[in-house]
């Protein structure tokens, strides 16, 4: 599952798309780096889309509707993201 988490930094919020997340398939999170604070797109969007079992791509175009994350800023995910991921019980 690791090799294919993707992620995008936008100051201080690190923006996580995880393709096969067991349970609810692909979602992504907006996570504050300097508390640790998960956000989702319920949290931040009028529509509530928390209940999303999409595709990467969809989840892409969905974090630049609500978040404003470029598209082309996906990446996989360094090993120090991942560790951080981790620590804060997303993976």
């Amino acid at each position: 599952m690791k090799d294919k988490i993707l992620c995008s930094r936008k100051g201080k919020f690190l923006f996580v798309i995880i393709p096969d997340k067991p349970e609810i398939g692909a979602y992504a999170w907006k996570i504050d780096t300097e508390t640790g604070k998960i956000y989702e797109y319920a949290d931040e969007s009028e529509e509530g889309w928390s209940e999303l079992q999409e595709t990467v791509e969809i989840h892409k175009e969905l974090c630049r509707e609500v978040w404003g994350v470029d598209e082309t800023s996906w990446r996989e995910c360094s090993e120090e993201e991942l560790k951080f991921l981790e620590e804060i019980g997303l993976i």
